[in-house]
């Protein structure tokens, strides 16, 4: 028993590894070529279940802001791909690992401008950059296989498996996956990131907080909206936001 202990204890140290962004040590089992797989897999069959959304404007729009923020992000590496869901009564966004980005129809009456769509798509992407459903996985991954006895990633797993896991870790909202929130201090570190991709890109810093502080509002006391459920925004997140916003503005006014 002293030496699984000790194994575990050495597969967990080995697991921890800096996010360049971040400089944060991260807990990741799987690499990012793992993830990207896992990510391509379970867009593939969200984009079997919910159709793409035959609405012209809202995909260029959605491509126009989607390709700014991928030259700012610097990630062209990754096969990007931008589409608009079809699902009205779905105000909700997402990305998966190696650039697979959707915004579901429900969420554009909530959007003003390109701005504050750069402020969603932003934010989704940076949780990509920073491979925080990689740290879900892991994390998934060590319950599992320590409760099974098991310290190895299961290659054996059958796809759907894999699918539901990588939902999970990404809190892709569909009919077949449940929504589970980033913690506090990844959604901090993304709200971050996106702030400054979006400067980066040429979009008013400002936008993101107008967005953020009115969907806050909208929820008021009784209910929030759908996107508050994956996303929990507070008046810390709003102050983190607000304490970023001088930086982020550098990088605008150093592009217009």
């Amino acid at each position: 028993a002293m030496k699984k202990v000790l194994w575990i204890s050495l597969l967990l140290l080995m697991a921890c590894a800096p996010n360049p962004y971040t400089q944060r040590n991260q807990f990741l089992l799987t690499s990012e070529a793992q993830e990207i797989a896992l990510g391509a897999e379970a867009f593939a069959q969200i984009f079997s279940e919910v159709p793409p959304s035959q609405d012209r404007a809202l995909q260029e729009q959605l491509q126009r802001v989607g390709q700014r923020l991928v030259q700012a992000s610097g990630r062209t590496d990754y096969a990007w791909e931008f589409v608009v869901l079809e699902d009205p009564e779905n105000p909700n966004a997402f990305a998966l690992p190696g650039g697979k980005v959707a915004v579901y129809t429900g969420l554009f009456p909530m959007i003003d401008s390109d701005a504050e769509l750069a402020a969603v798509v932003g934010h989704e992407i940076a949780h990509v950059l920073l491979r925080h459903g990689g740290e879900r996985i892991s994390r998934g991954l060590v319950t599992d296989l320590i409760e099974a006895g098991l310290l190895k990633a299961s290659e054996q797993s059958m796809p759907e498996e894999r699918v539901q896991i990588i939902r999970l870790a990404y809190g892709v909202g569909s009919t077949l996956a449940v929504e589970l929130p980033f913690s506090r201090q990844q959604e901090i570190e993304a709200d971050r990131l996106g702030l400054m991709l979006m400067a980066q890109a040429g979009y008013h810093p400002r936008a993101a907080l107008d967005f953020w502080s009115r969907m806050a509002a909208q929820g008021g006391p009784v209910q929030l909206p759908e996107f508050l459920s994956t996303h929990p925004l507070d008046a810390n997140r709003l102050r983190i936001l607000e304490q970023t916003l001088p930086e982020a503005m550098k990088l605008y006014s150093q592009g217009n």
